[in-house]
């Protein structure tokens, strides 16, 4: 038998060992659960009177109560606290009866306490916000408040309907508004299924409100760290979440699934959902946005989830447009049949910055079919930033049919920063089937910086391509100093690149201005064993308005850093070069085999291949170099380095030679 301290039978040991002893003689049964009860609506009117009616508001109160609305016979029966369902029928709900800011569910929104399941009957069956004037933002209520009190256990269901109009407001700093259709925070499990949530909105008002640095505001629902959330079948539009003074902090534009304590307790499934339309915007001097889809946890898990033309937009010097998507997750999620098409992330005034469209972190992200198109992010002002359209970091990524496409990032004023279109970044990556195809990164003003279409860093692993298109995609930029980086940057830092099936065609990389940048379109670096295989690399160019040509590279084509890099059945065809190197720079260690280096340009020395002092190319074997041409000298090979071998191969025919030792190269036939 179980003691405390004292040596004495526990209060808990005595009565749990007699509860044993009855059930085994028989002489206790265990008594099952109640059933749940269902309370059926039967008015849209929203009153509070013992009329033979039951509303929407009295059907609330009889669940959290468990106390029925009234005597005469029609009024809503009582709730038993077993996850009862309401049942609401077909008609327009407006929630008009008193004002905002109460918590017994007497006025204003639905105020829940007990688990319930709501059920109505498709779009037919709308709920409302009625108080305040449709054209002020903020003197309005919400639609649902679940669990104010923050007692805890409180489970709720929502299905099958429509929840619109919400309108809730704070005003002073650091306030919070809260969910402007449903405030879960301190909710249990929150479950909306077969619902559309449009038109809600959640505002603040005076300098610093809104809690800008870590706003727990959002447009449509507010969910807390505690329990899951799960959204299936379900349209979120036109919800934002707004402020407009100094230091304020809009909320999150829609859904804002929060772990202000960074617990990673809650998780969160998205099936089959469309966010469309929604925004979180701020205007005001060192004004903040959050997202307008943030999901914290443990867990975030998407299928088949639409991301349509949101905005995240901020006016105003110093100013942060955060991320349309923020997902940060403690053990990561399994994405299946994921878009993000034409979201805009933008900052105007001097500092401001512009975030991602989409920002993931976890320990383990699970892509397949996703497409990330048409999203433009873009600033105006000096120094300011735009970063990736899509940043994704793991300790582990695997992709399989990825689309990034048409999007586009632009930065105009000096010293402006643009970031990749994508960037993923993990222990180690492997994918399959990726297209990236027609972005365009473009900065505009002195010493400005536009990044990679495509940038995938393995930190700790390999980093594994199979089937990758990335074509006619630009970085470009405009001003003294200005640079233009890489379309595609492979890293592996503690590992080895692998490329099998790959084409990379027709991008360009250009710069104007003195002193100007215009990286190769393609960068690789990977530890000794990296390869690619079966690709072809044609039509890039490096263009630089800069007449002088800087002692580095530039190529046209492909530069590797890598100290064991081997390019096998590969053409490299039609690349251009305002300097050196027009097909591929080497500053490490190459091998060429059965590969064909081709009509490549370079308006400096090695039209086809340059190789750099202190780099070697190991072996050409099986190999074509011919017609290409350097204004200089090495029209097919410049060679400052080593060539080890050449075995049954092919240097013919470049203008205005073939191949040539310079600053004690060695190594040519």
């Amino acid at each position: 038998m179980s003691t405390g301290d004292s040596g004495a039978p526990t209060r808990c040991a005595v009565v749990c060992s007699t509860i044993v002893a009855l059930m085994s003689a028989g002489l206790l049964v265990a008594v099952p659960a109640a059933p749940a009860a269902t309370v059926t609506v039967t008015t849209t009117s929203d009153v509070v009177a013992d009329d033979g009616a039951c509303s929407l508001r009295e059907a609330v109160s009889a669940v959290n109560d468990q106390v029925a609305s009234g005597a005469i016979v029609g009024e809503c029966a009582a709730g038993n606290g077993a996850f009862d369902i309401i049942t609401v029928p077909k008609g327009v709900y407006v929630l008009s009866l008193g004002a905002s800011g109460e918590d017994a569910n007497a006025e204003g929104d639905l105020d829940i306490t007990a688990s319930v399941e709501i059920k109505g009957e498709g779009s037919g069956t709308k709920i409302k916000n009625g108080l305040g004037d449709a054209r002020v933002l903020g003197d309005g209520d919400r639609i649902f408040h679940i669990d104010p009190a923050a007692a805890g256990g409180v489970d709720v269901t929502l299905r099958d309907m429509q929840i619109r109009g919400g309108d809730v407001g704070c005003a002073g700093v650091d306030c919070i508004a809260g969910g402007g259709a449903i405030d879960a925070l301190n909710g249990d499990a929150l479950t909306i299924e077969d619902c559309t949530i449009a038109g809600n909105a959640a505002s603040c008002q005076g300098d610093g409100c809104g809690e800008p640095d870590d706003p727990i505001s959002a447009g449509a629902v507010v969910h807390g760290p505690v329990g899951k959330l799960v959204i299936a079948r379900t349209l979120l539009k036109k919800n934002i979440a707004s402020c407009s003074s100094v230091g304020c902090g809009a909320g999150h534009g829609a859904i804002a699934k929060l772990d202000p304590g960074y617990e990673a307790t809650g998780s969160t499934v998205l099936t089959d959902v469309t966010l469309r339309n929604n925004a979180t915007v701020c205007s005001g001097e060192g004004c903040e946005t959050g997202s307008v889809l943030l999901l914290m946890g443990d867990t975030a898990d998407l299928l088949r989830v639409r991301v349509q033309e949101n905005d995240a937009s901020c006016w105003g010097d110093f100013c942060d447009a955060e991320e349309v998507a923020d997902i940060e997750t403690a053990s990561g999620g399994t994405w299946d049949i994921v878009t993000l098409h034409g979201n805009q992330g933008s900052c105007r005034g001097e500092e401001c910055d512009a975030d991602e469209i989409l920002d993931f972190s976890g320990e383990t992200l699970i892509l397949t079919s996703i497409a990330i198109s048409r999203n433009r992010v873009r600033c105006l002002g000096f120094a300011c930033e735009t970063n990736e359209v899509a940043l994704l970091r793991s300790a582990t990524t695997t992709l399989d049919l990825l689309e990034v496409v048409h999007n586009h990032s632009k930065c105009q004023g000096q010293y402006c920063d643009i970031d990749e279109t994508m960037d993923i970044s993990a222990d180690a990556i492997t994918a399959t089937n990726v297209s990236v195809r027609e972005n365009r990164t473009r900065c505009t003003g002195l010493e400005c910086d536009s990044d990679e279409s495509l940038s995938l860093v393995a930190l700790d692993g390999d980093l594994v391509l199979s089937n990758v298109t990335v074509r006619r995609n630009t970085s470009s930029c405009k001003g003294d100093g200005c640079d233009a980086d890489e379309l595609l940057l492979l890293v592996a830092d503690n590992g080895v690149v692998t490329v099998t099936g790959a084409e990379v065609s027709d991008n360009r990389s250009r710069c104007a201005g003195e002193l100007c940048e215009a990286e190769a379109p393609i960068r690789l670096f990977g530890l000794a064993g990296s390869s690619i295989t079966t690709a072809r690399i044609s039509g890039n160019a490096a263009r630089r308005g800069d007449k002088v040509c800087p002692a580095v590279a530039f190529a046209g084509g492909l530069e590797t850093v890598t100290p064991g890099l081997t390019i096998t059945d590969a053409l490299i065809k039609g690349n251009r070069s305002s300097c050196n190197a027009g097909g591929i720079d080497n500053a490490g260690t190459l091998a060429l085999v059965d590969t064909v280096i081709i009509d490549n340009k370079a308006k400096g020395g090695g039209g086809g291949v340059h190789n750099e002092a202190g780099a070697t190319i190991s072996e050409i074997t099986g190999s074509q170099i011919s017609d290409n041409r350097a204004r200089s000298t090495g029209g097919g090979i410049l060679n400052q380095g080593v060539i080890t071998t050449i075995t049954a191969s092919q240097i013919i025919d470049n203008v205005p030679d073939d191949c040539v030792d310079v600053a004690g190269g060695s190594g040519c036939p």
